[in-house]
């Protein structure tokens, strides 16, 4: 027979019993509600050492900010412990024994003043209770919980009522308040079922979901959400915690105790000293290989380290500091260097002229100004042209130095497509469009860039004078195509040449004709055949047609400056045995023209 000790025979026992110690409130409710002291720790960053090279430390970031949960869906509560009383509505000492979980939730329901319901599948199984010391507030519903977890029962507020169902079953999962946050609230408290939604920042759920459903409990459950990398833990407050907990420790920053050092040398060679420590790091047996990863920047003539160990970074700096100071005052090497863009002789004679006697100025001890050297060494070079390479004998210092100066030297040209046009215009008074300017502005508007003014039925004198004239690339062919259909403009050729920054083309279209080049009388032997005089002529032959030579000069505003020297020559009929005429057109200027426009050079 289950036995139910009444409440008011409690307090006559009380009376003749020494009243136990009694424990602060506050450790009561820490003790129920799973909070402990939260102990601050410093952590003292070391400050990177001085270097007579440039170091670049990094590694100080910071484990994620975490947002204390809020409550989205909260739970539906009874009476709430501020409201009660202190010493008035304080819960009762209480002493059960093969009572049934039925009768404590009807203990517990009617003290918080709920409205409760309890699922006929819950079991109705013996409990043992005793209480030693009186319980206020939420302190009830902690031990509520923590009795339904024994037997798999969850609690579950839903519409002001209170319903007690098997974990067993999917509905109590509902009624679970929703918290958002990675943090667990102030108040959340208490033992009972939640629905906690966990953004991660650094790590994804993926990766995570196996590791926490090693932590959840039997009727728990985990949801992951990768498109927002969120997890959703369902499961009672005690084991979300713990897997918060966890949670914090995993999502953390990939540069979190990552410490990164990047030592640019002057004299060593990056490659070779990153060779020279990792050789020494194995010497150290120890050192597990996957604490610490050493590589080269060779763009940089840098080492780059990244390892979670200070000293790690400080054996990298010191190793690194003895290479450097090596280097400074080591043994003359060779080095090769294949030009890219230029001719090697052209870089040898500036490179002789500048370092051999070269000099920097910088101040004595009494303040006066004085000339040093700024290669430490003797430099000697010379060059291979049928790799067009420079080949140095020096230290690698001064040849870092010289080298600095080779790639600024050796630097891509510019090139320019030029697109030229040579006619043969012929003016005639009855001539509408052409090459005709009207007289009275043709003072105004040569030398200068503008568009063209034709006056029809103008004087049939043709071009006169020197003159240079600017426009766009449209209004020249418009011009010169309207000319052609009247047949009145013989387009003689049409070269195109493209040609690198001031470097010299030539193009050269026509034939070779053969002329006489000379005729001399012989006199003839005597007594022979050929006792008379006989001529004795020579030929040679000369280049017609159109030749055109360019030198162009590209400015970095788009301005082009070019030498140009262009000829026109064509052979007349021959008249008997003479040689024929030839009639020979030439132009010679220097102009500039900005890109992408034309020009007329003369006429």
């Amino acid at each position: 027979m289950r036995k139910l000790t009444p409440i008011f025979l409690m307090l006559l026992m009380t009376a003749c019993t020494v009243p136990p110690k009694q424990v602060p409130k506050n450790e009561i409710e820490r003790a129920l509600s799973g909070k402990r002291p939260v102990q601050k720790t410093e952590i003292e960053t070391p400050k990177p050492e001085k270097s007579h090279y440039q170091v670049i430390e990094r590694g100080r970031s910071t484990r994620a900010s975490q947002t204390p949960s809020k409550a989205l869906i909260p739970a539906v509560k009874g009476k709430s412990s501020a409201a009660v009383k202190k010493g008035k509505e304080a819960f009762p000492l209480l002493n059960l024994e093969d009572a049934s979980l039925w009768e404590v939730i009807k203990i517990v329901a009617d003290y918080r003043h709920w409205n409760y319901v309890i699922d006929p599948a819950v079991p109705d199984k013996g409990i043992n209770i005793r209480l030693n010391s009186t319980i206020e507030g939420l302190g009830v519903e902690n031990i509520l919980h923590l009795l339904l977890s024994i037997y798999d029962v969850a609690m579950v507020n839903r519409d002001g009522m209170v319903y007690f169902v098997p974990t067993k079953g999917a509905d109590y999962k509902l009624g679970a308040p929703v918290y958002v946050g990675n943090k667990v609230g102030r108040d959340q408290i208490g033992e009972g079922w939640v629905t906690q939604v966990i953004p991660l920042h650094f790590v994804s759920p993926k990766d995570l979901s196996p590791i926490l459903k090693e932590f959840i409990s039997t009727g728990g459950k985990i949801v992951e959400d990768p498109v927002t990398s969120t997890v959703v833990i369902i499961d009672r407050l005690p084991y979300v915690r713990k897997i918060m907990n966890i949670i914090s420790l995993f999502d953390v920053n990939i540069f979190k105790n990552k410490k990164m050092l990047l030592i640019r040398f002057q004299n060593a060679d990056a490659e070779k000293v990153t060779n020279n420590i990792t050789e020494i790091f194995k010497g150290y047996g120890a050192l597990p290989e996957d604490k610490y990863y050493i590589t080269s920047i060779k763009d940089l003539n840098a080492l780059l380290c990244v390892t979670p160990l200070q000293e790690v970074v400080d054996e990298v700096k010191f190793w690194s500091d003895k290479f450097e100071k090596e280097s400074e005052v080591g043994e003359a090497q060779i080095f090769i260097y294949h030009a890219e863009n230029s001719k090697a002789e052209d870089l040898v004679n500036i490179i002789k002229e500048l370092y051999s006697e070269e000099h920097t100025a910088t101040k004595d001890s009494k303040g006066k100004l004085e000339l040093r050297p700024v290669l430490k060494g003797d430099f000697k070079v010379i060059t291979d042209k049928n790799n067009n390479s420079l080949i140095f004998k020096t230290t690698r210092r001064d040849y870092n130095i010289i080298e600095k100066t080779l790639k600024q030297l050796d630097a891509p040209k510019k090139q320019v497509l030029i697109e030229a046009m040579i006619l043969d215009v012929s003016l005639s008074g009855s001539l509408s469009y052409g090459f005709t300017f009207f007289l009275k502005h043709l003072q105004a508007d040569a030398g200068r860039g503008g568009e063209f003014h034709f006056q029809p039925g103008a004087d049939a004198g043709g071009f006169t004078g020197a003159y240079t004239f600017l426009s766009k690339q449209f209004q020249i062919d418009s011009v010169l195509n309207m000319n052609e259909v009247k047949s009145r403009t013989n387009v003689l050729s049409t070269p195109h040449i493209m040609v690198l920054d001031n470097e010299s083309a030539s193009i050269d279209v026509g034939e070779q004709i053969s002329i006489q080049s000379g005729n001399i009388a012989v006199p003839g032997a005597a007594g022979t055949t050929n006792a008379g005089v006989y001529n004795s002529t020579s030929y040679q032959y000369l280049s017609t047609g159109v030749k055109l030579n360019v030198k162009p000069s590209i400015s970095n505003n788009g301005i082009v400056r070019m030498e140009i020297d262009q000829s026109y020559s064509v052979p007349g009929s021959s008249t008997g045995s003479g040689n024929p005429p030839i009639k020979n057109r030439s132009a010679k200027t220097i102009v500039n023209v900005p890109d992408g426009q034309s020009l007329i050079i003369g006429g």
